[in-house]
């Protein structure tokens, strides 16, 4: 595990679980295949520390959106 990984599950605690366990479950990009439960671990470190600029549900849409387009673009 990389540093900056270390530093943001430490910083958010079960929320980066609960985010990277939600982001695996509904699966956007068909890349859960049962047992890579990780696969959106590098998704949840740049999605969790930007939740804090949001203020409503569509902003969270907008920066997870944001994120994924930025990752698989």
């Amino acid at each position: 595990m990389n540093k900056n990984r270390a530093r943001i599950k430490l910083q958010y605690k079960a929320l980066y679980s609960e985010i990277e366990e939600i982001l695996f479950r509904h699966d956007p990009i068909g890349i859960n295949f049962g047992d890579n439960t990780d696969e959106y671990s590098s998704e949840v470190d740049t999605i969790l520390p930007r939740l804090k600029e949001a203020s409503s549900q569509a902003d969270v849409l907008d920066i997870v959106h944001e994120e994924f387009c930025r990752w698989f673009d």
